[in-house]
């Protein structure tokens, strides 16, 4: 079967092939014509290339309009699709930032990689234009390179070249604002605001001891109350998915699987809740929605009445699982060696490494602390 010859591709000699073809530009026939190719394939590949460059030599535009007239000519097509303030800000960057530099230059000599790279590394290395403001700068001329590219001014090869270079610079990381946390004297001012004969009392008041995660706290079935034992065992939550939510039995880490023990106040005071209740069911949650039993509290539900409460008490404002760091950063205020921290850890489902170098170092003591209580022959 003989091979398809592809039009405009021809074979000139042994492993020897040639693109000799007519095309169409501006109204005028253009014969193209290209040798030295060993094969057809490489031929064709060249082929769209050859023409494109042809047909930007066949532009008059490309000859006689500079880089200032691609400006001017980019500010208007963009007023024609942008708003106002984007076409001012535009234009001050161009005339500020881009156009000073290629002022007077034929767009292709401008639009050299030599002469943007130099352009460029001016710009992102100096220091007295912010990183946000680069990257604004050189947004604005990706979208010239694009705006000369659609316009035929330069080759779709020039513009992935240029494109590629005139990149975003990494702008300077931020430090994060450290998130309050409340003290125990603001903990029980936010619980004394709640009306102690509604569900909310037991409610918050056994969120705020226990200081878990807030789909733990909505895992809490009457399974897991030991009466006897005045324990609270956490070993599920509800896990949020699509089209709602369910109740898992794997938690976050595996420390995370625990039992803890109750202090008595809380003990009675969660008894007494559980005696106004019709039913206790073991599969039925400690702290339910209010449309079934055997649903627990949405966390909408529980957001909306936890800020009402802050709102009310004045306390500063986190979301819920700013309530498990500040028990955490309390907890670690009075551990004074590795066993209690240890301890600590546990009851909260950390790790003691975890808990360790995220709460005990911001408990605000100082190395002069320590060393007076070594000099002091504290052994605590």
């Amino acid at each position: 079967m003989a091979k398809k010859k592809i039009a405009g591709i021809k074979k000139v000699g042994y492993n020897s092939y040639e693109i000799d073809k007519v095309e169409i530009m501006n109204g005028k026939r253009v014969h193209i014509r290209a040798s030295g190719f060993s094969s057809a394939q490489e031929a064709k590949e060249a082929l769209p290339g050859i023409v494109e460059r042809k047909r930007r030599e066949m532009n008059p535009l490309t000859c006689s309009k500079t880089f200032d007239d691609l400006c001017a000519l980019y500010e208007d097509a963009l007023r024609l699709k942008a708003k106002g303030q984007t076409v001012e800000a535009a234009h001050y960057l161009i005339g500020k930032h881009i156009l000073p530099s290629f002022t007077g230059l034929r767009i292709s000599e401008a639009l050299r990689h030599d002469r943007v790279a130099n352009w460029y590394r001016e710009k992102s290395t100096t220091s007295k234009t912010s990183a946000k403001r680069k990257n604004c700068v050189f947004a604005t001329f990706r979208q010239l390179i694009e705006f000369a590219w659609k316009n035929r001014y330069i080759t779709g090869e020039t513009r992935d070249d240029l494109a590629t270079m005139v990149e975003n610079v990494r702008l300077p990381n931020k430090p994060k604002a450290d998130k309050a946390v409340w003290t125990i004297d603001q903990e029980m001012t936010f619980l004394s605001v709640i009306p102690q004969d509604s569900i909310d009392f037991p409610m918050f008041s056994l969120f705020c001891y226990l200081g878990c995660r807030l789909g733990e706290f909505q895992g809490l079935q009457w399974k897991c109350f030991n009466e006897a034992q005045g324990t609270i065992t956490i070993g599920q939550q509800v896990v949020r998915v699509d089209g709602g939510t369910i109740l898992s039995d794997e938690l976050k880490t595996n420390e995370s699987y625990r039992v803890d023990k109750l202090d008595e106040s809380t003990l009675q005071l969660l008894l007494k809740y559980r005696s106004t209740l019709n039913s206790s069911e073991d599969d039925e949650f400690i702290f339910p929605s209010p449309y079934s039993s055997r649903e627990p509290i949405s966390r909408t539900e529980f957001r909306r009445r936890f800020n009402k409460y802050i709102a009310l008490s004045g306390v500063p404002k986190i979301v819920p699982h700013g309530v498990r760091k500040s028990k955490a950063t309390m907890i670690a205020g009075v551990c004074r060696n590795a066993e209690e921290v240890a301890v600590a850890a546990k009851f909260l489902g950390h790790s003691s490494s975890m808990f360790m170098g995220t709460y005990v170092s911001q408990t605000g003591i100082q190395q002069t602390d320590l060393i007076s209580r070594l000099k002091g022959g504290n052994k605590a």
